[in-house]
């Protein structure tokens, strides 16, 4: 029988009589712990004081007999005497199941935890694109906006209804202006804007004009002068 035939742990340790067997940690040289070497293709043996002893993974049973000797019972409630001599981190097996072989002291390779795969190392990320810078407000109306506002102002929005052409603007400061111009007359009208719930507002005296949906809506005194779908365009 070769160690690989051995699997899952036996209960069955022969004492002889009456007599208890002795705990495995009670005799002879420190043999507790794990070692790892070759006996019979075994690289890995584990001794442990509850009386179990893991090889590579499969338990089987085993205590000391006496400071140079152990007994192993296999699943198939077979007895094997194994001689054994510890000398410092060297461990010397002889016996009819372990052939005769030597271990070194260290930490068996579990076969029941997995080893964690190394992490790959960080990529470099790659550098964002910078934002688009925003487009500068059409010459026609900054040159309509208030004294200074119009260097540095940005577009908005700009839309076409059937009868008007409607430009949002933004000063350097964040202030937004409202230009209004009639398609065919040409007329036009500039005034401070604000945003709220959902709309563009401006106000000229008792005139409200919004912004609001995809339409332009100009009332007074709260009666709807114009009301038209827009387009934007830009």
């Amino acid at each position: 029988m070769t160690i690989l035939a051995l699997t899952a742990a036996c209960v069955s340790v022969e004492t002889g009589g009456n007599t208890p067997s002795p705990s495995p940690s009670s005799n002879g040289d420190d043999i507790i712990g794990s070692w790892t070497g070759n006996c019979a293709g075994t690289e890995n043996l584990e001794f442990r004081n509850d009386g179990t002893l893991v090889m590579d993974g499969d338990e089987v049973r085993w205590f000391r007999r006496d400071s140079r000797t152990m007994v192993v019972t296999t699943d198939d409630d077979t007895t094997h005497v194994v001689d054994f001599r510890v000398e410092g981190d060297r461990l010397a097996l002889t016996g009819d199941l372990l052939s005769s072989c030597t271990l070194t002291r260290g930490a068996a390779k579990s076969i029941h935890t997995p080893t964690p795969s190394p992490e790959a190392p960080n990529e470099p990320e790659e550098p964002s694109e910078p934002a688009p810078a925003p487009d500068p407000c059409p010459s026609t109306v900054a040159a309509e906006l208030p004294p200074g506002a119009g260097p540095g102002s940005t577009l908005i929005a700009a839309y076409l209804s059937a009868d008007f052409e409607i430009t949002l603007c933004s000063d350097a400061t964040g202030q937004v202006y409202y230009h209004g111009a009639g398609r065919v007359s040409g007329n036009s009208i500039t005034l401070p804007a604000q945003y709220e719930n959902g709309a563009y507002m401006a106000q000229d005296g008792s005139y409200l004009y919004q912004v609001r949906d995809q339409r332009i809506m100009v009332t007074n005194d709260g009666e709807v002068l114009v009301d038209q779908p827009l387009e934007r365009i830009s």
